[in-house]
């Protein structure tokens, strides 16, 4: 959520009238408040037992010392079951809200990578342009929808596979079940939601991935700086740090002085905010990774050499594993020295996320989606006169 609301307010202060719609499907808008310059439209009522079963899981195997290779996935499936539930009683329970929106005659949405359901609100409500959006670095199956090339000798999953770009051969194989476990979840979830759809609007309601594929730019909320390399398509573009601004306030005590006590190293779970927000301030990071891309982010750390990945696991037999790397991050100085210069690379690039973020959205919203920035696997050029 705090994601999208940096994507709605960017857009907000560069002019443009931004509503951003938020389904309350586990946490509540106002506990968070993610927007502060875009209007903010809140649909609320929904059961959170329905998200709270697959949660509980995820947390329960986070320490499990007998994870099976595919319980990642009967937990995700469990989870887009239960997302797919919820969209289903957002189209029916806010279906005067939706009339409403689409009233206002919206020139484009974007809906981000992990449940589809706010792609089919690009038909319901009659809007020309679909933008997809990642939140992290581009997940297998939106590649797969895309016709991103994703070769799993070296680019590393989003998955519970702790690999880098630089894999053993048993780790190919396994990034190649990871491959396909990932665009199966996500690509049943899909046809879930184009279920749902057809349910509530007919048959005739386009599938959901012809949808999405129909989509002219992809952002992807990560920088290219920090990711693995890997190919890419024109019309995918990364607008990491979007949002993030340097209007930092100076620490008050009794911070201020237990920071200047001597060196800093950020400890974190691992998600895309923290490892940007380190690799920005140039601190040292620890990541203890739980779920999802956090275990990639870790070793993309390691691999840029500003910090290190840690197994939560070995907490399990005591605490002199995480002493020990915490010491290492803290008192070699090559880590800190990368931090400083990944610093420097990400403050210094010629053109910002958001830079990239508003002018490509202006550039499609002046053309009308005339045109398209790349062909895409299966379409053609529309034609234009």
């Amino acid at each position: 959520m705090l994601s999208h609301g940096r994507i709605a307010d960017e857009l907000a202060l560069a002019g443009h009238d931004v509503t951003l719609l938020e389904a309350e499907y586990f946490l509540k808008s106002s506990d968070l408040q993610s927007a502060k310059y875009a209007k903010t439209i809140s649909l609320g009522g929904f059961p959170r037992d329905l998200l709270t079963s697959a949660y509980s899981d995820l947390t329960a195997l986070s320490f499990s010392k007998t994870q099976g290779y595919f319980d990642n996935y009967h937990i995700f499936k469990k989870w887009h079951g239960g997302m797919n539930l919820l969209c289903e009683m957002l189209l029916t329970k806010h279906n005067e809200t939706l009339e409403d929106l689409k009233e206002q005659k919206f020139d484009a949405i974007f809906n981000y990578h992990l449940n589809l359901c706010g792609t089919g609100l690009k038909e319901v409500l009659n809007i020309k342009t679909h933008f997809w959006i990642s939140t992290c670095p581009i997940m297998e199956y939106m590649a797969y929808i895309l016709g991103v090339p994703t070769p799993t000798s070296y680019v590393p999953p989003l998955g519970k596979l702790v690999m880098s770009d630089k894999p053993t051969y048993a780790q190919r194989f396994l990034n190649i079940l990871e491959y396909i476990t990932s665009v199966y979840t996500l690509e049943t979830s899909a046809r879930g939601i184009t279920d749902v759809y057809r349910k509530i609007f007919g048959p005739s309601f386009p599938d959901i991935e012809e949808v999405v594929k129909d989509s002219p730019i992809t952002f992807i909320v990560a920088d290219e700086v920090l990711d693995f390399p890997r190919p890419i398509l024109h019309n995918t573009i990364f607008v990491g740090g979007l949002g993030f601004k340097n209007d930092t306030k100076e620490l008050q005590e009794p911070y201020l002085s237990e920071m200047e006590k001597g060196r800093l190293a950020f400890i974190t779970h691992g998600g895309y905010n923290s490892l940007y927000e380190s690799a920005r301030a140039g601190v040292p990071i620890m990541i203890m990774p739980f779920f999802w891309d956090q275990f990639r982010n870790g070793k993309l750390a390691e691999r840029n050499g500003w910090g290190l990945n840690f197994d939560k696991l070995s907490l399990l037999e005591g605490s002199e594993d995480f002493v020990t790397t915490l010491k290492l991050v803290l008192e070699d100085p090559k880590y800190y020295q990368q931090a400083q210069r990944t610093k420097r690379l990400l403050l210094t690039k010629p053109f910002s996320g958001t830079d990239k973020f508003v002018k490509y959205t202006e550039y499609i919203a002046l053309l009308k989606n005339i045109i398209y920035i790349i062909l895409i696997i299966g379409q053609t050029y529309p034609h234009s006169h």
